[in-house]
């Protein structure tokens, strides 16, 4: 069972981007078994039980994953471990930072890409890419904003609010 989380936090980079992105959420995360969540933040890319996950955040919106074969959850399982241990993209996040900063400032567009961002390095959004062996990933997710890969997701499965949790 995979279930997809978008979080918030009294942390300040939280604070910072749900103020510049004027969305509930700030962080994304998978959640497996309802036991075991896979994430990218500061500390880099990794895995950290759900309840110890949970007392440092709020889950504003949660999706069920359909039931997939327990073939197709285990590649996603593996392609999450393959990428557990990678560094954080700090350039990246500060790239998103600033363009951020001159959308709410002074209108200017985000562009499609993290000019910034690496390719071997994470940002929280970037992990939703483990789930291509189950569902369409967009190709280029770094200018992605968490709530913004909430409404994609709610999109490509066809689901409404009826079917997400939020809490």
């Amino acid at each position: 069972m995979i279930t997809l989380l978008w979080t918030k936090s009294n942390l300040p980079l939280s604070r910072v981007i749900r103020w510049a992105t004027n969305d509930d959420c700030s962080h994304f995360a998978i959640c497996f078994d309802k036991r075991v969540v896979f994430h990218s933040n500061f500390y880099g890319v990794h895995i950290d039980w759900f309840d110890k996950f949970a007392s440092h955040c709020d889950i504003v919106h949660k999706i069920q994953l359909p039931t997939y074969t327990l073939e197709q959850e285990e590649l996603v399982y593996q392609k999450a471990i393959s990428i557990t241990g990678q560094q954080y993209d700090y350039l990246g996040l500060l790239y998103f930072g600033w363009r951020m900063f001159l959308l709410k400032t002074f209108g200017k567009p985000l562009p499609l890409k993290n000019k910034w961002g690496s390719a071997s390095l994470e940002l929280c959004i970037e992990a939703f890419t483990v789930l291509s062996p189950v569902m369409a990933t967009p190709e280029n997710l770094s200018m992605l904003t968490p709530d913004q890969l909430f409404q994609y997701t709610k999109t490509l499965l066809g689901v409404s609010n009826g079917n997400i949790s939020s809490n």
